[in-house]
């Protein structure tokens, strides 16, 4: 999965968890059997979001972004087949 992203004034109403939960129907009526996600090692937010539902952190990396910077970014996993 690429990304969940909702507009501030959605944000804390729901909006990403359900997306976040239709996404995961949507892959396991497919027999997929695990999401990873990523995430800013700085997006404390997002890495919230992910472990609040489930999703527990597999490994850091240090990759080269696009834009000719590093960037630091946080790897989640979730077995979606609990």
């Amino acid at each position: 999965m690429e990304r969940i992203i909702v507009f501030p004034q959605y944000t804390r109403q729901g909006v990403g968890t359900q997306l976040l939960h239709e996404a995961i129907a949507d892959q396991k009526q497919k027999g997929t059997k695990t999401l990873i996600v990523n995430a800013g090692k700085d997006e404390a937010h997002a890495r919230r979001f992910y472990e609040k539902n489930g999703f527990t952190q597999i490994k850091e990396a240090l990759i080269d972004a696009p834009w000719g910077k590093k960037l630091a970014l946080v790897t989640c996993q979730l077995d979606i087949n609990r």
